[in-house]
């Protein structure tokens, strides 16, 4: 039987190796953060990149905005994330949104949005939403299963 929340959510931390396109301080140390979401048997995945001048990353620290939606049906952790969402950093938000909007692509929601100034609500169907296979985010293949992600992490955190 499916569960109607999500069960697990998880965080991969790996030192990122691919060469910079832009010029960044040498000091810094790019990180690459792979999120997975689990519910009931369907996975989201999402990936972010960021730059920070320390050497390893604390991803208790870093993904405590993740506490939040734990446990969380999707349509409430949707809505949490848009209205939470704006006090998290840019990459974090989309880091969420991407994962939990993979996960919706496979599940018919109704999904609360504001219309207009007069705060009336109205709902948007969101079964026809397109995303790119788990396996590619971001034009870059990643091989997904939990052996390779944790064979290649730096960091791992996970919320029940």
């Amino acid at each position: 039987m499916g569960q109607n929340h999500i069960s697990l959510i998880e965080l991969f931390a790996f030192h990122s190796n691919t060469p910079v396109l832009y010029k960044i301080d040498q000091s810094k140390q790019k990180w690459v953060i792979i999120l997975k979401i689990s519910y009931g048997e369907r996975i989201g995945f999402s990936k972010c990149d960021f730059t920070t001048e320390v050497k390893s990353i604390d991803l208790i620290k870093w993904g405590s905005f993740l506490l939040n939606i734990r446990r969380c049906t999707l349509e409430k952790a949707m809505t949490i994330v848009h209205c939470k969402g704006l006090e998290w950093e840019d990459n974090k938000l989309l880091l969420v949104y991407n994962a939990l909007l993979q996960l919706v692509q496979t599940q018919q929601l109704r999904m609360k949005v504001a219309v207009g100034t007069t705060g009336r609500d109205s709902f948007i169907n969101t079964s026809n939403l397109q995303l790119t296979s788990s396996s590619q985010i971001r034009g870059r293949r990643y091989n997904l299963d939990n052996k390779s992600l944790f064979d290649e992490t730096s960091a791992y955190y996970s919320i029940f």
